[in-house]
């Protein structure tokens, strides 16, 4: 059997055991709700009377996703960016009139078969042999930092070797200015 509820101004298909998220209800969690159904439905029978009962369970409150509002506008080097997140209330349909959530049925029951565990054998060595680890470790850590860095003598060798190979570039000769023309008669007259 199957119920269409309306809360918080959206409808949701229910069947007894499903849990899901609805807005924000009055109660405490695992305190009961009676939800007036839409439409009830199953074995062919459609009831749209509302006399049926959905009952549930509160679970706990949670926040839904982040909805942001941005505001843009244009030519105006004006915008605003603002946000929420619906608080939501968590519930467990019990039962829908007469018809009530089987334990077998709730989606927590399909759970994977759990692997299985090596036996824990004497946990207070364990950790004793885990401090002692961490004891090494912080040992050789130590001694390691108190060790000076080894100094490099042929280092200086290297570095003068490199100045000695790097010497400035030898200039270029100045370009060769073009000779100057030679007057001619004609530009000779044409000055006079």
């Amino acid at each position: 059997m199957y119920a269409i509820i309306d809360s918080g101004s959206k409808q949701f298909r229910v069947e007894p055991g499903t849990e899901l998220g609805v807005e924000r209800l009055q109660g405490e969690p695992g305190s009961k709700v009676t939800l007036t159904p839409v439409l009830v439905g199953g074995d062919g029978n459609v009831d749209t009377s509302g006399k049926v009962k959905v009952v549930a369970t509160i679970l706990g409150e949670s926040k839904g996703n982040k909805v942001v509002a941005f505001k843009y506008r244009r030519r105006k080097d004006s915008s605003t960016t603002r946000g929420h997140r619906q608080v939501i209330t968590n519930i467990r349909i019990d039962s829908i009139g007469d018809v009530k959530a089987e334990v077998a049925e709730m989606p927590k029951a399909k759970a994977k078969p759990a692997a299985k565990k090596a036996p824990a054998k004497k946990p207070a060595a364990k950790k004793t042999e885990a401090k002692a680890e961490v004891a090494e470790k912080t040992e050789t850590k130590k001694t390691a930092a108190k060790k000076p860095a080894e100094k490099k003598p042929a280092a200086k060798a290297e570095v003068a070797d490199k100045t000695e190979a790097k010497k400035p570039a030898a200039k270029k000769p100045a370009a060769k200015k073009a000779p100057a023309k030679k007057e001619t008669e004609t530009d000779s007259k044409s000055s006079e």
